[in-house]
């Protein structure tokens, strides 16, 4: 078989000698990752772990402590995220939270940050995650592909 570029067309002379055949280890769902083809069906849910790092305005969760808003503030948002797991610490002198959950759809992250913003200027990140076992199903599919 002829090695393949991304779009499916084979390569000819020099550029074909000596390489090998990649479109095996670009996969996602069970399809090549070749223009069209690489994306998840639609419809079916594509979850993503993710780590939110929500860095909170001092002088604003000051103030919610004062009036004894920030335990419902983040009870409410912890509420509609439903983490695995939530951490709080401080970080560069803001009180911060590390907070562990399954990110549905993109579109769900302006509602997940919203409350922070609005409610206590927090800073807030976005980063993929793995646990242990993804990690190792990772380092799996790696080992076949090679």
């Amino acid at each position: 078989m002829a090695p393949f570029d991304l779009g499916g067309v084979p390569l000819r002379g020099r550029l074909a000698r000596g390489r090998k055949r990649r479109d095996a280890g670009n996969r996602v769902s069970g399809t090549t990752c070749m223009p069209g083809r690489g994306r998840p069906e639609l419809g079916k849910a594509a979850v993503m772990r993710m780590l939110l790092k929500v860095q909170m305005d001092t002088q604003m969760s000051n103030e919610a402590i004062r009036q004894g808003t920030l335990e419902e503030t983040l009870g409410k948002a912890m509420s509609a995220i439903r983490p695995e797991a939530a951490y709080f610490t401080t970080e560069n002198g803001c009180r911060t939270a590390y907070v562990f959950f399954d990110l549905a759809e993109s579109a769900d992250m302006p509602k997940t940050a919203e409350p922070f913003f609005l409610e206590l200027g927090a800073k807030v990140s976005y980063t993929p995650v793995m646990n242990r076992e993804d990690l190792a199903k990772g380092l799996g599919a790696m080992e076949t592909a090679g």
